[in-house]
């Protein structure tokens, strides 16, 4: 099984009923592993059928490549459906990405320490006497 990430944009004006069914239809055909990520309604970098805003997903999940194939052929014909990509993720990124992850916290830990530092020895010397 291959790791493949996919954005897409739903037509805005879907009523949010049928975006839920059209995201957990392809959501349950992306195979094992899914995590799906609403974005919501953003503006778009230009009009696309006459709309400028769009409801983006990203969907991260494991399949293999007929499945990815068979998501993209039902997009093609859904009408809901304004754009999609779909991309295979690089298993060297994938680790890289969880080891960045993992770390951010600590790096954010150590950024506040130095941030106490440096106030502590700019208070005035009246203070530090």
């Amino acid at each position: 099984m291959t790791k493949y990430e996919g954005l897409y944009i739903i037509d805005a004006r879907v009523a949010e009923e049928k975006r839920n069914a059209l995201i957990e239809k392809f959501a349950k055909m992306a195979g094992s592993d899914v995590v799906v990520d609403k974005w919501g309604v953003k503006k778009l970098a230009y009009q696309i059928n006459k709309q400028s805003q769009g409801f983006y997903v990203l969907m991260t999940f494991s399949a293999d490549n007929t499945t990815v194939e068979k998501i993209v052929k039902l997009m093609n014909i859904t009408d809901s459906i304004v754009r999609k990509m779909f991309i295979k993720l690089d298993e060297k990124k994938i680790a890289v990405k969880k080891v960045a992850k993992t770390r951010a916290p600590k790096v954010e830990a150590e950024k506040t320490a130095e941030a106490k530092e440096v106030k502590e020895t700019k208070k005035p010397k009246k203070e530090q006497e």
